[in-house]
């Protein structure tokens, strides 16, 4: 494939993906649509900080679904819902460890009311610990997904359609700094130095 080519990502309550790829002496483009969500979750290597965390949400993902962990599972509406539940039951486990009184209790609500909604919670204050941790690890595996299809499909641009919660591109640009590293976390660094990312709602 050329290039120029683009990858278009979706997220919303599901994770899509889509690829402009330009045709050969021409100036006609071809879109060609993916199921690329659906593929096998990475997480980073044994040898980063962050494996142990990662490889925690992984397990903590599939004991839940009882199958193998997507793209999808973390990318998308339901992938925050699960992001905020898996710092809750990190929370709840430290409480627990500590047999306090004090840290025992908690200000987030009950996740299993029926009342409770997780992106709701996110809305109120994205600066809430919880909330915060979650919206880290969602974009930071957005960004990872984004950098695969870049360099699968050699794309010159990613363009990145963001409707999970309302002001979802606002916070984007909150955590742009840890974004653009996680998109340059690659070991040919040069394949994706040049790929220009555009985030919309």
């Amino acid at each position: 494939f050329s290039s120029e080519a683009a990858a278009v990502l979706r997220i919303s309550y599901g994770l899509g993906a889509a690829f402009i790829v330009p045709i050969d002496s021409s100036d006609s483009y071809r879109v060609i649509a993916s199921e690329w969500g659906h593929s096998m979750l990475q997480i980073c290597g044994p040898e980063e900080a962050q494996y142990e965390e990662e490889l925690a949400l992984m397990n903590y993902i599939r004991e839940k679904k009882g199958a193998a962990v997507e793209w999808e599972d973390i990318c998308s509406s339901r992938g925050l819902r699960t992001c905020y539940d898996f710092e809750l039951a990190k929370q709840a486990a430290a409480n627990q460890q500590s047999n306090s009184a004090q840290s025992s209790q908690s200000s987030h609500p009950n996740s299993n009311s029926p009342e409770f909604d997780q992106i709701k919670e996110i809305e109120k204050d994205t600066n809430d610990p919880i909330a915060s941790k979650a919206l880290e690890t969602h974009f930071k595996f957005i960004m990872r997904f984004a950098r695969t299809c870049a360099i699968g499909f050699k794309c010159k641009s990613v363009f990145i359609t963001y409707s999970v919660f309302n002001d979802g591109p606002k916070c984007f640009q909150k955590h742009i700094a840890m974004c653009r590293d996680e998109f340059m976390h690659f070991t040919k660094s040069e394949w994706v130095s040049n790929v220009s990312v555009f985030v919309q709602s």
